[in-house]
């Protein structure tokens, strides 16, 4: 009986501890907002609001999420935008020089056929 309360506590535990982990990914977690923060005062990378304003002059649309990763040593900020079309794309910028790199269509329905 003991092992079995015991058990029950520990699996109720590590849901928890996983929920918790789940939810500070998907809102982006304050560690995260603290890293850029930090690297944006460090002049590794410029401020989220600078890359905004220059999408919203270069790609007209409605900015649906920005994410910031590192890539091959490079961070990067993408950009998903809906265009006045209706079309999905999503843009990626250097962000330490703010310069342009690439744009892809960005399809949620997770089907690659076109």
């Amino acid at each position: 009986e003991d092992i079995v309360m015991n058990t029950r506590s520990v699996l109720t535990l590590i849901a928890g501890i996983g929920l918790a982990a789940s939810l500070q990914y998907a809102l982006g977690g304050d560690e995260d907002d603290a890293q850029a923060a930090a690297l944006q005062k460090s002049g590794e990378i410029m401020s989220k609001d600078d890359i905004l304003q220059k999408v919203r002059t270069e790609h007209p649309g409605k900015i649906r999420e920005t994410e910031l990763k590192k890539k091959g040593g490079q961070y990067i900020y993408e950009i998903d935008v809906v265009g006045d079309d209706g079309k999905k794309k999503e843009f990626s910028y250097d962000a330490k020089t703010g310069k342009f790199l690439s744009a892809e269509n960005d399809d949620d329905d997770g089907d690659d056929d076109d």
